[in-house]
């Protein structure tokens, strides 16, 4: 997944901070239908291409990394619940309420290093 965005910062450990548009979930133009607003996101990313405050970057992540936390996200708790609603209803519920809460820590604890945003282009 590639996105373009501005450095913002240069920090001393060699990496950069980066404002990125944030997509559409309905991968349409914000501006055109109105349904969402268009937000950004600060991305902290390794600076290989020793880009300076006000660059213009392209930054890249793994898709695999991606899609690792949007099953986690999305398919664990869903077949969880539906698993434990098969064996008995409350089991279902609190399967879910459980899977959810470890999903959002996961997902926390991934939020802190484990992926990695590479550097393609500086301009």
């Amino acid at each position: 997944m590639q996105a373009n965005g501005i450095v913002t910062a240069v920090n001393v450990d060699g990496t950069v901070e980066i404002i990125v548009k944030r997509g559409a979930a309905c991968g349409h133009g914000c501006l055109t239908c109105g349904s969402c607003g268009v937000s950004t996101i600060t991305l902290n990313a390794y600076n290989n291409c020793n880009a300076l405050v006000g660059d213009a970057v392209v930054v890249q992540t793994p898709t695999k990394s991606i899609l690792g936390m949007a099953a986690w996200l999305y398919v664990l708790p869903i077949a969880l619940f539906l698993g434990g609603y098969a064996v008995a209803p409350w089991v279902g519920a609190v399967a879910f309420v459980v899977t959810l809460g470890a999903a959002i820590l996961c997902g926390r604890r991934r939020k802190h290093g484990a992926t990695t945003i590479e550097m393609i282009t500086s301009e």
